[in-house]
């Protein structure tokens, strides 16, 4: 999971960042925390007031230091995401590897498994 914040330093931003920070750590997530401060980077994300929030390229937030329930709800609901499309891709597999009685049924669900990883 990748966490943009942007803003161009000012203290909202600032808090903005520490507290994602901050629940990252707490609830373990493996998630790549970024500060984005270029304005026409900023800009490409249609957001005109900072702080921003962008997860995995979704704008969630912006205009607003968000409170700590909220941080810790934007990361659950996005890793929650994330892990329904890693199991669905698992199960994809896991048919593919057991489905053991039509050779050309395993390759393409390996096949589909492969370009759905790969996107």
């Amino acid at each position: 999971m990748v966490v943009k914040v942007l803003g161009t330093g000012c203290a909202n931003c600032k808090k903005t960042k520490a507290l994602f920070a901050q629940v990252i750590d707490e609830l373990a997530i493996d998630a790549q925390l970024v500060e984005v401060t270029d304005i026409a980077s900023i800009m490409s994300y249609g957001v005109m007031s900072t702080p921003g929030i962008v997860i995995d390229e979704k704008v969630v937030g912006a205009g607003g230091v968000p409170s700590k329930a909220q941080v810790e709800q934007l990361l659950r609901q996005a890793w929650h995401s994330n892990r329904q499309n890693y199991i669905f891709v698992i199960d994809l597999c896991i048919v593919a590897v057991y489905s053991s009685t039509h050779v050309e049924l395993i390759w393409e669900r390996i096949d589909a498994c492969h370009e759905f990883i790969c996107q």
